[in-house]
Formats: structure tokens, sequence, C-alpha cells
């Protein structure tokens, strides 16, 4: 239309749990002056992506279900009593248009994100995408995983993390080496370690500590460059480009420029891309991606209700983003007002950047500039002996002579046939370094056991890591340590309570408080778990919810749940 000049394009998908439909806004200036707005329904939250056509589990209801891998208990015996199946792994095959999935956010996200660092590379070649970012907030902790995958599917990972920054605002970094991981996981552990337990946070002087291989993306619409831009503060946001730059080179800077229909974003984008060419930095094409299709966007959005502590009628959650010590941005709803963050396929991302497709071909170049392998090879440990495996041989043969009333020929041969395989596969160090652990903690008097596979090792129990005699009970000790080494051995000990930290401060005093590290658990729900949760964001009365929880015992299929809220209290 003639003279018509548009003002703001965006989509939103009102109150999805009523059944709303998603709709689009134009929002448009005629030749007089007068501002109009034009209003279009959009189809219901259904991706445009074809299903996946791979053999289905027929215990599941999606047909995605191979993509996207189910978390279970005691995997190691599923898996060898044959009831786990064996993923399928998409491979990626060039096509005519393809781009780097920049900024992908996993679940280990909290809240941010329902996909599994698994299933996203498994999406991107299902798609077609040749390369992806995993960017978690404030955390590393799906790489290995996700880099894992990405390559069974032929894909290449890309690493990096989300910051947020003490002013408010996220920043993307990238490792491009090895060394550029080592970087990135220094700057986490500081964000974490120099602020209050669960507020961590960046700042533009820890950043400079830590820049060596390692780019930057600005972060999308929620970005620390484009959230003074949103606010009307064009310097601001100038400033802040100009400090990225001073930090890590003009080549290592990269403006995103997302699309994903926000009411801001068409004067934002306009504005990003003058920034980019006046300071000479690479626009890309790109923003957070939460959910891997349209329809899952219910999903994601009562993850983050759950997360923040809020009802689908509130935009704000009962949850704190920061703790009272810290520095109170301004507050920004963590909502997403549309479905748009999935995971879109190359010919959507063209026909969303149709008007500047070379921000999409510059996605490329943030592969192009980061290794294909990133993370650190095995932990060398420091040497427990001169000679580990003779060392190792004469502490066992001694505590066999302890333990053992009579030892026989047959407990010899299996002693040295596990350690002859100990040995072979270089985890002398290991039994040697445990078994220091437990020489010290009995000098001690701190009651210990050791659990799990260990205790199918002969080796362990003459050392005193295990209390249990595999020899004497016939326990297999290939289920501890393969011969073929497809398995580390997983030497688990348990401690008295209350004299844990003794056991941690003598290994600090042993080895360096740099070189001890505590393992992470991270929680999962259970059906009930996702019930209440789903309940709770929903705003269901707490008897109601109580009652449908209740009546679930390990999973719940679509007939089970017709019938059992059909009989829930009104």
């Amino acid at each position: 239309m003639a003279g018509r000049e548009i003002l703001a394009r965006w989509r939103e998908v009102g109150a999805w749990w009523e059944g709303e439909v998603p709709r689009e806004v134009l929002r448009w200036r005629d030749h007089r002056g007068r501002v109009h707005e034009d209003i279009t329904p959009l189809s219901r939250l259904v991706s445009g992506v074809p299903p996946v056509t791979l053999d289905v589990d027929p215990y599941a209801h999606r047909e995605d279900v191979l993509l996207r891998p189910r978390k279970t208990r005691d995997e190691k015996v599923r898996r060898a009593n044959g009831m786990i199946r064996e993923p399928v792994y998409p491979q990626y095959r060039s096509g005519a248009t393809d781009y780097t999935l920049l900024h992908a956010v996993s679940g280990y996200s909290f809240g941010r994100s329902v996909m599994f660092a698994t299933e996203i590379a498994r999406r991107a070649a299902q798609v077609g995408i040749p390369s992806a970012l995993l960017a978690d907030r404030m955390s590393l902790a799906g790489v290995v995983e996700f880099a894992r995958d990405a390559r069974q599917c032929g894909v290449k990972p890309l690493i990096g993390t989300t910051i947020e920054m003490v002013e408010g605002g996220d920043l993307v970094l990238v490792a491009m080496t090895p060394a550029g991981y080592r970087s990135l996981s220094h700057l986490v552990t500081h964000c974490h370690l120099r602020h209050p337990r669960l507020y961590p946070l960046g700042s533009r002087a820890l950043l400079g500590e830590y820049t060596q291989d390692v780019l930057v993306l600005t972060g999308g619409s929620a970005g620390w460059v484009d959230r003074p831009l949103q606010a009307g503060n064009l310097q601001e946001a100038e400033d802040r480009l100009n400090q990225l730059v001073k930090l890590y080179g003009r080549e290592r800077v990269f403006v995103q420029v997302e699309r994903t229909f926000e009411p801001w974003e068409w004067n934002c984008s306009y504005r990003l891309l003058q920034l980019a060419e006046a300071l000479g930095v690479t626009p890309v094409a790109g923003g957070p991606v939460t959910h891997a299709e349209l329809d899952q966007f219910p999903a994601q959005d009562v993850a983050l209700c759950s997360a923040t502590l809020a009802t689908v009628e509130e935009l704000f959650g009962r949850k704190p983003t920061r703790h009272p010590d810290q520095p109170q941005p301004r507050p920004r709803p963590l909502r997403a007002l549309n479905a748009e963050r999935y995971l879109c396929p190359p010919a959507e991302m063209l026909t969303r950047y149709q008007d500047r497709p070379d921000l999409v071909a510059n996605t490329h170049r943030v592969a192009e500039m980061c290794d294909d392998d990133l993370l650190p090879r095995r932990t060398e440990l420091p040497p427990m002996a001169a000679d580990e495996s003779q060392a190792l041989r004469a502490a066992v043969m001694s505590g066999a002579a302890l333990r053992h009333s009579n030892p026989t020929k047959a407990l010899h041969r299996r002693l040295n046939g596990e350690l002859d395989r100990i040995i072979r596969l270089g985890f002398a160090g290991h039994f040697l370094m445990a078994a220091d652990l437990v020489r010290w903690a009995g000098d001690q008097g701190i009651l210990l056991s050791g659990r799990g596979s260990v205790v199918d090792c002969a080796v362990a129990y003459c050392l005193g890591i295990s209390r249990i005699d595999a020899f004497t009970h016939r326990l297999h000790f290939d289920r501890f340590l393969p011969d073929d080494g497809s398995k580390r051995p997983d030497i688990d000990m348990d401690f008295e309570a209350h004299r844990r930290d003794d056991v941690r401060n003598y290994m600090i005093h042993q080895y360096g408080v740099d070189h001890v590290a505590t393992v992470a658990a991270f929680g999962a729900y259970g059906t009930r778990g996702i019930l209440r949760e789903v309940g709770k964001a929903l705003g269901l009365p707490t008897d109601a919810i109580g009652f449908i929880a209740k009546r679930v015992h390990g999973g719940l299929t679509r007939s089970a749940w017709r019938a059992t809220s059909a009989n829930a209290p009104s």
C-alpha cells in the first residue's frame, strides 16, 4: 500500500491454555499520520516440519521418541537386559540451503529450554543444519553429551555458554580452540564463585580475564547490547558494543539479529545493523532456540513458570532473579510472547531473513573460526609410584594375604587376571589413589564402603575399597571393567556423612585445591513431579493436583490420563 510506514510487527500466542488462537499484529502509519493495526489469526501451535520417519517405540505416543531420548533410572542394567533401545542418529546431508544454528539452549538451563542436549544435534541433522552451538546459561554441563551425539550425526559441535551481565542482558561466548574451552570453564567457575550461590553473574572486568580463543555473540533480543536499544538508548548500546570490540577484537564479535516476531524487533534490528556496519563487526542471524517444534511451546512455557514460580496468568514469578546484595536492573519478563524460538529449518530461516540473506550466510563464519574438537582429553592423574604396576600388584597381594585366610590358586588366577586388565587399560594409578584414601580414612577411624559395580572387583576387596568379596560370591568383573575398555572403572565410595569434609580436605592437602573437584548431580522430574508442576503453573487447586498425582505409578499413558482426570474433583 502506497504511503504506508510499518512501525512494528509481532506475533503472540495469547492464553494458549484456554485454547486461544495465536495471532500476528501489524502496526503501521498511513500518509495522514494515523496509526493502524491489522490483526491476522495464525494456525494452531503445530510445526510445519514433516514428522520424523523412523522406527517408533511401540510404547511411545510421539513419532520423535528416538530423536528425543528418554531419561531412565538404572540405565546400565536396563541396557544390559535389552530394555532400552539404542537411539537412531539422523545423518546430516547438505542441501541447497543451510545455516549454522547459533545459540541453542538445553534443559540444563533449567526452565529456559525443554530440549535435551543430545536432542539438539539430532534435530539439527534431521532438518539439514551442518553445525550447531550449545550455549546454556552459566553452564557447560551438557557439552560432552552434545558433542558426542553431534559427531554421531555428522554435525559440527560448537561449544559456548550464555553469561548474564551485572547490568542486565546476556552475552554468548563461544570457544574457538581447546584453550578457549579452558577460558570458558574458568569464566563460568568464577561467575559462580564470586557471587552468591545460585546467582552467578558476569562483568566486563571478569570477561577481560578470560578472552583467549573466545568469540562473542551479542545474545539476541535479551542481549547485553539489545536491551539499551529497546529502551531507546542508542549511545549506551554503541558503547557496549565498542567495549566488546576492545575485549575480543573486531573479527571475534558478532551481532545477533533475532527475528522471532517481537514488538520491538522491527526498529531494534534496523539499529543493530546500523551499529554493526558503523563498527565493522559481522551481523549474523539467530537468537536463543528453546524448543524443537512449535507445538512444544506450551511445555516450554510451563517449564519456565515452574522455574520462576509463576502461573500461566503471570508475567513475573515469585522467585527472585537476583540476590538482594546484587545490582537490580529493570525487570524483564522471561516468558516468551510467542512460540517462534523453535528450531527452524534452513528454508524457513531464509524466509525470515529474505531481505538480508547475508545474515544467514554469515552464521557459517562462526563455525569456520572454531576447531572441530574442543573438549579436553582424559585427565592424567599424578603418579602414585615410580612403577605403578608393580606397586599395585604388591599392594593387592599383601591385601589378599590379609583378607583371605587361605588364598587358593583360583584366587590368584582371578586377581592376576583383573590386575592384567587394569594395568593394560591404564588404571593402576586410579586404584592406588583409592587405596591411599582408604588407608588414610582407616587410620582416622572413618567408616567407609565401596558401592556399585566396584563390588564386582576382587582387587578392590583386597585393597579395602569394597567390603564384598567378589571372588567368594562369584561376582563378574566384566560388569565393572569390560575387557575392551568400553567403560571406565567407576569406584564409588561412601564415607560417614559428618566426616566427608575431612576426607575432602585430605584430598585437597594431597593434590592441591585446584586439582580436586566435586561432582555435581542434576535432578530430574518423575511423572508425579511433572504433574504437580504443570498443575501449579495452570493454577489448579492443590486437592485436584494431589488427587491426580497420587494415582500415577511409574508412567502415564494417554488413556490412563483420561481415565484419571475424568474422576478428578471438579
